[in-house]
């Protein structure tokens, strides 16, 4: 009886896909909503049950009697744009935000009527890359403000994980510490700048335009400093075991004349 009652329990579980069909109708339909986000004027109409229980500062905002966002029943975002407020509230009904949007399109656009049509492929790409990273770093920011620890994670594991495809472009790491820094404090994206960071030193330091950046700003400085200190810990890790088994081979090799001596070889 065991056995069947479980395995009806395993039956009945509700599917993934399932729930997030019904979360993302929920998201698009006002029905039964009981808050509001207000970014650029535009509304988004959202429900408590779910964004306050990923953020407690919006709960604290939706839901305490001493707050003026409590008794209006609307939250002001006019600190972010609007797109990124969009992303924060689907990722907070989906559990994933959309990279692509019109922004990205006519950033490139203009892009290559800057360049012209000889380098239009590689800026129009280096562009994209630009754009979707900076996207990832303002989704970043507005989860630090709002506390959503999942969506700031998301974020910064997404950048990391574009700087690892791509390679180290100074330009483009240039850009994005710029973007970074002064809208968010979170350690975790500050650490995947700063590790990028410490493997291309010496060429960031010949730059003027990272020369030009108060490093110790924010959360940057410190990541960095720590980056550089687990690669100097690694480098000297690995200088002692090359020259332990530098020091293996020479008595190999010693013995091994030794033998050959003895034999008369």
């Amino acid at each position: 009886m065991a056995d069947s009652k479980e395995h009806q329990s395993a039956d009945m579980r509700i599917p993934e896909a399932y729930l997030s069909t019904v979360l993302t109708k929920l998201m698009e339909t006002p029905k039964f909503s009981d808050l509001k986000f207000v970014c650029e004027g535009q509304e988004i109409k959202v429900h408590k049950a779910i964004v306050c229980t990923q953020s407690s500062v919006i709960d604290k905002s939706a839901n305490n009697e001493f707050f003026v966002e409590a008794h209006k029943g609307r939250i002001e975002m006019d600190n972010f744009d609007l797109p990124t407020v969009k992303r924060m509230v689907e990722f907070m009904y989906t559990g994933k935000y959309s990279e692509i949007s019109h922004e990205i399109s006519k950033t490139a656009t203009l892009a290559v009527e800057d360049t012209g049509p000889k380098a239009a492929g590689e800026e129009t790409e280096r562009t994209k890359i630009l754009e979707i990273l900076k996207i990832h770093v303002r989704v970043n920011a507005i989860a630090d403000y709002y506390d959503i620890p999942t969506l700031r994670d998301v974020a910064s594991s997404k950048v990391d994980g574009i700087f690892a495809r791509i390679g180290f472009s100074i330009n483009i790491f240039l850009d994005v510490l710029k973007e970074t820094m002064g809208i968010t404090s979170d350690k975790g994206l500050y650490q995947v700048l700063g590790s990028a960071a410490a493997n291309h030193l010496e060429e960031l330091i010949l730059n003027e335009n990272f020369r030009a950046i108060d490093i110790m700003k924010d959360g940057f400085g410190g990541s960095l400093l720590f980056a550089c200190a687990q690669l100097m810990t690694t480098t000297r890790s690995s200088l002692k075991t090359e020259r332990e088994l530098h020091q293996q081979t020479r008595r190999e090799l010693a013995t091994l004349r030794d033998r050959k001596r003895n034999l008369g070889i």
